[in-house]
């Protein structure tokens, strides 16, 4: 089909396929499917977003802009983020007197790492998108789903939560000749503008860049531990956890566990646990704030930003064994999405089924992913 109604030629649409499908992949690298349920120690993170795609065709270069937000959780450095949170400005435009529309549906979770120590930053997932251009008798018609993989290997600015993202080896699919992309004469106008006739795009042919800053900022604070302590009885029913340290780095404390909340996550050779601290359970006191829940594993936390210390205790099953030597403990408090971590591995003491206790630990070169 070479004419369309409305004094539409092949050579205008081809034109306009062109703009808009470069408007459907900005969109589409944007929107997370649905996540499962959240994991313990996870806490809320929002990304803004934008930045633009630039898709090459035969009919030149074309550079679509991206503005928008998504927010999710943040366990560690894994995060996900669901459809519901995410937030885009609307994607109706015209071209050369024509009107496109574009709605979207998440074919999948959008999941990502993000490293603070090593600026590292990923994100993927696989997204739908649907175009309707009226006068074309395009109508629903389904581009994709689409892999994208968006990573940064040093970008990531823990200071200020900022990051620049870029994927330029997304591959998008022929479109089908089927009624909702107006058959098969304007599918294939479509796909012989943007050169997927064999099948897709290649590799190069679109390059998409992305500008995000996260909120709260994701920040990784190593500290050094005074002593790290754990006993139990001989049956293990009866366990305790002691952790002090004093490090100016306490001071950089920036988020109020008052509205955030926050975790302690313990690894040892063997485990890997986390324990919620619910914001409800904090209050303010001179100089910092204290956590306190008499029945939970972790009963009490201490942190002084004023002169830079930390203090943790808890009791229970949930605690480390001691039938073999832990060593090394790290210890995460994490406050919002600031960590601070503390790993006892060097100076340590161990008696089996009695108490592990480590003394004078250094900064760890790195959190724990």
């Amino acid at each position: 089909m070479d004419s369309i109604s409305g004094g539409w030629t092949g050579n205008k649409v081809r034109h306009a396929f062109a703009a808009l499908l470069g408007a459907v992949l900005v969109t589409t690298t944007l929107v997370p499917g649905p996540a499962g349920a959240a994991p313990a120690g996870s806490r809320p993170i929002t990304f803004t977003l934008s930045g633009g795609l630039t898709l090459e065709t035969p009919g030149g270069l074309f550079t679509i802009p991206i503005d928008g937000s998504a927010s999710g959780t943040i366990a560690g450095h894994d995060i996900e983020l669901p459809a519901s949170g995410v937030v885009l400005a609307g994607n109706q435009s015209q071209f050369q007197g024509l009107d496109v529309f574009i709605s979207l549906e998440a074919a999948g979770d959008l999941a990502g790492v993000i490293n603070p120590d090593t600026g590292a930053l990923d994100v993927s997932g696989a997204l739908l998108a649907k175009m309707s251009v009226p006068a074309a008798g395009v109508n629903d018609c389904p581009i994709g789903p689409t892999f994208i993989s968006l990573s940064t290997p040093n970008g990531y600015d823990e200071a200020t939560g900022e990051a620049s993202l870029a994927d330029n080896q997304l591959v998008l699919s022929a479109v089908p000749g089927i009624p909702a992309c107006g058959g098969p004469g304007i599918a294939g106008i479509i796909n012989s503008s943007l050169g997927l006739e064999g099948g897709g795009s290649t590799p190069g042919q679109v390059t998409l860049a992305v500008d995000v800053v996260a909120t709260p900022r994701v920040v990784d604070h190593q500290i050094t531990g005074r002593r790290g302590l754990l006993t139990t009885n001989a049956s293990g029913s009866v366990r305790t956890l002691t952790v002090n340290s004093n490090d100016p780095v306490l001071k950089q404390l920036e988020t109020d566990p008052r509205a955030e909340g926050g975790s302690v996550r313990i690894i040892t050779a063997t485990t890997d646990k986390t324990f919620d601290l619910p914001s409800g359970g904090w209050t303010r006191l001179s100089g910092g704030y204290r956590y306190l829940d008499a029945g939970g594993t972790v009963t009490k936390v201490k942190i002084f930003t004023t002169r830079g210390e930390l203090v943790v205790t808890g009791k229970g099953t949930q605690l480390p064994t001691l039938a073999s030597n832990p060593g090394p403990v790290t210890v995460v408090l994490s406050i919002g999405n600031e960590n601070f971590c503390a790993r006892f591995g060097g100076r340590v003491t161990f008696v089996a089924n009695s108490r592990f206790a480590g003394v004078n630990a250094p900064r760890p070169a790195a959190c724990p992913a």
